[in-house]
C-alpha cells in the first residue's frame, strides 16, 4: 500500500491498517471464490493508496498531473475514490484509493478498502474508442475524451455492488451494522448456492457478470437481469427488493439449497430492524401472496 498525505506526499501508515488488511485476506480465502481470481483481486492491496486526510477534504491527481481537491462528507470517515488518473491513445489507467479520516472506524475501512481491491486499473480502449472501469459489479463506459459512454447493454449493478461490499464486510468485520440491509439480503441469496456471482464481484472483466445473470434466468420464473442491472442501492421500492428476495429463494431451491428457517428468521429481522416498512413485516411482504406484488 502507498500511504500519503493531500499533496501526495507519503505518510507513516496508521497502526491497525495492515492488521485490518490481513483480516480481510484471511476471511476472503476461506470463502468459495475461486482461488486465482481472487488472488488476482487481492495483489492490489500492494499498489492501493491511502491517503489521510486531517480535515474535510481530500485530492485526486488528475490525467494532466495536477491535483484537486474534493470535499468530504462530515459523516464520512473513509470512502473510495479513482485517486489518479492518467489516459493515453490506448487505455484509461486509474489507481483507486481509500481515504482515512481520524473518525473512521474498522468496519467502514474495510467496506472501502474492498472497493477498492475490485478496482479494474488497466481500462483499454476499443476500436471505437470506447472503455469501461470495474468497480465489483459496478461498470461505467467511458470515450477517449472520458466522457460518460451510455452502452445499453451495460451489466452494472450498483445494488448488487454495494449489497456483496456490506456482507463481506460484515462477515470479515463480525459486524452486522445494517447498512444496504436489503442489498445484503439480496446478494447472500444470490452467492449461497454457488460461487457465480463472488467469481463476477472480484473478476477484472465482465464475462463472470453474464455468466451470472445467465444462470439466473435460466433457473427462476421471477426476475430477469434486467431487476440487476436497473438495480440502485438506493432503491426504496420495497416490491421491487421483496420480489428479488424472493427470486434468490427460488434460486437457491433450482440448486437444490433450502434457505433454513434460522437463516430467515436472522435475514427478516435484519430488514425490519433496519429497513422498516410502513406497515407490517418483510416476512409478510415476501410470503404472502395477497400482498407480495409481482
Amino acid at each position: 500500500m502507498k500511504v500519503i498525505d493531500k499533496n501526495f506526499n507519503s505518510t507513516s501508515e496508521p497502526s491497525n491498517v495492515k492488521e485490518i488488511v490481513s483480516n480481510i485476506e484471511s476471511t476472503l480465502r476461506n470463502t468459495n471464490a475461486d482461488k486465482d481470481i481472487l488472488e488476482e483481486s487481492l495483489s492490489n492491496f500492494e499498489d492501493l493508496f491511502i491517503q489521510i486526510s486531517e480535515d474535510n477534504t481530500y485530492s485526486i491527481k488528475l490525467p494532466n498531473g495536477s491535483l484537486r481537491e474534493n470535499r468530504i462528507s462530515s459523516g464520512v470517515g473513509a470512502l473510495k475514490t479513482n485517486m489518479s488518473i492518467s489516459v493515453n491513445p490506448n487505455e484509461l489507467y486509474i489507481e483507486p484509493g481509500v481515504v482515512m479520516r481520524k473518525n473512521f472506524n474498522n468496519h467502514q475501512l474495510t467496506h472501502e478498502m474492498l472497493h477498492g481491491v475490485t478496482s479494474k486499473k488497466n481500462n483499454p480502449f476499443d476500436e471505437n474508442g470506447i472503455t469501461y472501469t470495474k468497480t465489483g459489479t459496478k461498470i461505467d463506459y467511458y470515450d477517449k475524451s472520458l466522457n460518460d459512454y451510455e452502452n445499453p447493454n451495460n451489466l452494472s449493478s450498483d445494488g448488487l455492488n454495494e449489497g456483496i461490499t456490506e456482507l463481506l464486510t460484515s462477515i470479515i468485520t463480525g459486524e452486522y451494522t445494517g447498512s444496504y440491509a436489503p442489498f445484503v439480503v439480496i446478494s447472500y441469496l444470490f452467492m449461497s448456492s454457488n460461487n457465480y456471482l463472488l467469481n463476477a464481484y472480484f473478476m477484472k472483466d465482465i464475462s463472470g457478470m453474464e455468466k451470472f445473470y445467465k444462470d439466473v434466468e435460466e433457473k427462476q420464473t421471477l426476475i430477469t437481469r434486467d431487476d440487476f442491472t436497473t438495480l440502485s442501492s438506493k432503491c426504496t421500492d420495497t416490491k421491487k427488493l421483496s420480489k428479488i428476495i424472493s427470486a434468490g429463494l427460488e434460486y437457491n431451491k433450482s440448486y437444490g439449497r433450502e434457505i433454513s428457517e434460522s437463516e430467515l428468521d436472522f435475514f427478516m429481522d435484519y430488514l425490519d430492524n433496519n429497513f422498516m416498512l410502513d406497515t407490517g413485516s418483510w416476512r409478510d411482504m415476501i410470503f404472502e401472496p395477497s400482498i407480495t406484488c409481482y
